[in-house]
């Protein structure tokens, strides 16, 4: 950064975030940004580790110019944590070519596919499977739903490091 004079440096998840925010600004790039995907502090954490975390990220503000969020919620979580002052924040929401979704699609094939009857309700998620993605919350929210909906099917594609956990709780609710 340093030798190429950067005026910009723009961090990228926590710990590029963290490691962009200190080299960009010890290095003298006049604007330093990081994009807020996540906090490294949320509620899946014990009440010290979820601290230890919002002391960082409270410290790396005086390092950041400027947070791009994805989300109108995640600025919320950072004012409402007080790790950032709104006015340092711009939402630049994900973006999506919704072109790519517009071909046909073969609902029956795919129906065929999964062995899934034409008279079923379907619902999904793709994701990964980490505490951050709430699987957790939607296996409940299935569990809620299922009474009501006994012929709704649910397919869940992903993996990560929850994902044992997840099939042992689908178990231990009876919704295989």
């Amino acid at each position: 950064i340093r030798k190429e004079k950067f005026d910009i440096v723009h961090g990228h998840t926590s710990v590029g975030g963290l490691i962009a925010r200190i080299a960009g600004k010890l290095a003298g790039a006049k604007i330093v940004v990081w994009s807020i995907h996540g906090f490294a502090s949320h509620e899946g954490q014990g009440r010290l580790k979820r601290n230890f975390f919002r002391l960082i990220e409270k410290f790396l503000d005086m390092f950041t110019d400027h947070y791009i969020a994805v989300s109108h919620a995640l600025v919320l979580e950072g004012v409402e944590g007080k790790i950032l002052k709104p006015e340092k924040v711009t939402v630049i929401h994900n973006g999506l070519d919704i072109e790519a979704y517009r071909k046909p699609f073969d609902v029956e094939g795919k129906r065929k596919e999964f062995g899934v009857d034409d008279a079923c309700r379907v619902i999904g998620t793709i994701t990964r499977m980490e505490t951050q993605k709430a699987v957790h919350d939607f296996i409940t929210a299935i569990s809620i739903v299922i009474p009501e909906f006994p012929d709704l099917k649910v397919l869940i594609a992903g993996s990560g490091p929850l994902e044992d956990e997840i099939k042992k709780m689908v178990a231990r609710l009876g919704l295989e």
